[in-house]
């Protein structure tokens, strides 16, 4: 951009693109941190009730503009759901699964984030049609820096931190998460709260 005179909508664009893989790099960086004081014992939640819906909905617009514009991330999210959540740990619980969903779909991407109910408990759904998860898989993947599949074939890049981030931080709010096979391909990561 200083070497060279752009158009005003151009500079506009690389300026929110720059913008948007700061708050990824950033949200990376959290996520090591974050990994390391779980490590030491250093974290704490101070939980707060809040609608999930609505808070949910403004960090998928804060974070993934893009793809919602794209419709490649839709999104139903009732409001009404409340739950006692840490509003600085939770958002680690979305973006990560969000993020993963995004990184194993193909070309095409159909992510979706519902929210609702099932025998009175609440439940958060991050579903994809990407190359799903293998039942061996499916409990291997939340340990620290386990990663799918093998080196040769494995085209995407991760530190294997997220899902156990993942995991801690919902055992820190009374819920729990496993996969299920999306039909025809794919995988939901499903999140329940048990109180």
């Amino acid at each position: 951009m200083q070497k060279q005179k752009l158009a005003e909508t151009i500079q506009q664009e690389l300026i929110a693109n720059a913008l948007l893989e700061t708050e990824r790099l950033n949200m990376l960086i959290d996520n090591v941190l974050l990994a390391s004081r779980l490590e030491t014992g250093e974290f704490i939640t101070k939980k707060e009730k809040q609608d999930l819906g609505v808070f949910i909905e403004t960090l998928l617009k804060r974070y993934y503009k893009n793809e919602l514009a794209n419709s490649e991330l839709k999104f139903n999210l009732p409001e009404g759901f409340f739950a006692e959540i840490d509003v600085n740990a939770f958002p680690s619980v979305i973006t990560n699964l969000v993020d993963n969903a995004f990184k194993y779909s193909k070309q095409k991407k159909n992510i979706q984030v519902d929210l609702q109910t099932q025998n009175g408990r609440t439940l958060i759904c991050v579903s994809d049609e990407g190359c799903g998860i293998s039942d061996p898989d499916k409990e291997k993947v939340f340990s620290k820096f386990y990663r799918a599949g093998n080196e040769e074939t494995r085209s995407t890049k991760g530190t294997g931190l997220g899902l156990y981030i993942v995991t801690y931080i919902l055992n820190q709010h009374n819920a729990g998460i496993k996969i299920k096979d999306n039909k025809p391909e794919g995988s939901i990561f499903e999140i329940q709260f048990y109180a």
